[in-house]
């Protein structure tokens, strides 16, 4: 019997053992995918709840769209993609009751696991939820504002969560839920809280944090105060999965320096990279390199190697200022500007000098008529603006398989 008993206490005792360093290792293999050099290269892809009045079926004919498939995900794998980051619509409702909504829960998991089939790790970004909108990442193109070229009514708009304490809280309870989901999928490796927050420019129209922050610093309006509240709410349920934080007016890098950290383990702050906007998205036909005036203080720019270097090295002034991880996770050019294969090289190779994790804007579908349409940054279409034909060797390709190839971590290597 006393052998029994000393047998059984033995086998409680590995059993807790193993389970001790089955987290530890989880906790390991997670943050450290994105610390102490570049170690995911990847791509966004987007998705929408679909609104049937305003998208008919150009997106699909589901709930979200436009549709993934499985191969869609083998085929970045294929060319050496370790990890996508899934820009996605909240899984709590944007208006009320503001609750749960299973369909979108039911997409995202498809999603997760597709790209788990696939051998690619993932990010859930939360582009929506209770009170705030997808129409925000389109303000200036309802039918009010723009008769001829509008493609939504302004109903649509919703920003409340910027204006309201109990949406805020609502915001919380959806990522703490999310977090009970997922936290437990090994190739879940972040949280991404809000894709783009931007509230100083849609109350304030204003890009100018130094005007921002002393009128609004610790409102609502303020996302140094909000995001921990998000956080906060995760770590209740999941304290190893990190949770990336984005800068205020849409993940700028200009913002990044007044973003305040907190102590709490595994956060990744993040930026987006598309300056200068007046090239990346050909709002004038700018080259790399070129001369304009790139801040519109009247004065002639050098846009070149420099420039960009320059402007990616506040991401790692405030990665030694604060000793915090950080991540590129939106980054991109129109396919057809001028020399693009050349801004994507030299900016590729300035975030591998710099040590961290990108992801590129954005991955196609292959569902007609969104793939042949909106095919702006469809980078297997290469660079003529008329070309809708895919080619996997074309020069845009080729300059971002060279950066993906030299991937080395894959959920199927760490087990």
């Amino acid at each position: 019997m006393k052998v029994k008993i000393i047998f059984i206490t033995l086998l409680i005792i590995l059993n807790f053992s193993c389970k001790i360093e089955k987290e530890e290792e989880t906790l390991f293999i997670k943050i450290s995918l994105w610390e102490k050099g570049t170690k995911l290269r990847g791509i966004n892809i987007w998705q929408k709840k679909i609104d049937y009045e305003v998208d008919e079926d150009f997106i699909g004919p589901g709930i979200v769209g436009p549709p993934f498939t499985q191969e869609d995900f083998n085929k970045l794998r294929e060319m050496g993609v370790n990890y996508v980051n899934i820009s996605h619509p909240g899984i709590f409702k944007v208006n009320p009751p503001y609750d749960l909504d299973n369909d979108i829960l039911e997409n995202l998991k498809s999603l997760i696991i597709m790209i788990k089939n696939a051998d690619m790790f993932c990010v859930i970004s939360f582009r929506t939820g209770p009170g705030r909108s997808e129409y925000t990442f389109y303000r200036g193109e309802d039918y009010q504002s723009d008769p001829e070229n509008g493609w939504f009514d302004e109903k649509y708009y919703n920003d409340d969560v910027w204006k309201s304490e109990a949406l805020q809280e609502k915001w919380a309870e959806m990522w703490k839920k999310t977090a009970e989901v997922f936290k437990d999928y090994d190739n879940v490796v972040g949280y991404d809280l809000m894709v783009e927050p931007n509230s100083n420019d849609v109350f304030f129209e204003t890009e100018d944090p130094d005007s921002f922050y002393p009128k609004y610093s610790g409102t609502l309006y303020d996302w140094n105060q909000f995001y921990p509240k998000l956080v906060s709410a995760i770590r209740e349920v999941d304290e190893n999965t990190p949770i990336l934080i984005s800068s205020l007016d849409w993940g700028e890098i200009d913002w990044m320096k007044y973003m305040q950290t907190i102590d709490c383990s595994n956060l990744v702050y993040t930026v987006h990279q598309y300056d200068p906007h007046e090239y990346t998205h050909d709002i004038k036909s700018y080259s790399y390199p070129d001369r304009f005036d790139i801040d519109y203080d009247g004065v002639i720019d050098d846009f070149n190697y420099t420039w960009l270097e320059n402007k990616i090295n506040k991401v790692k002034d405030f990665i030694q200022s604060n000793g915090v991880n950080s991540a590129i996770n939106e980054y991109g050019v129109i396919r057809w500007v001028k020399n693009a294969k050349d801004f994507l090289d030299d900016e590729m190779g300035l975030f591998e000098s710099m040590g961290v994790n990108y992801a590129i804007w954005a991955y196609s579908t292959q569902w007609e008529p969104y793939r042949t349409e909106i095919d702006d940054f469809n980078y297997l279409f290469g660079t003529n603006k008329s070309n809708k034909t895919e080619d996997y060797n074309n020069v845009l390709i080729n300059i971002l398989k060279k950066y993906w190839s030299k991937n080395t971590i894959f959920p199927s290597t760490i087990k």
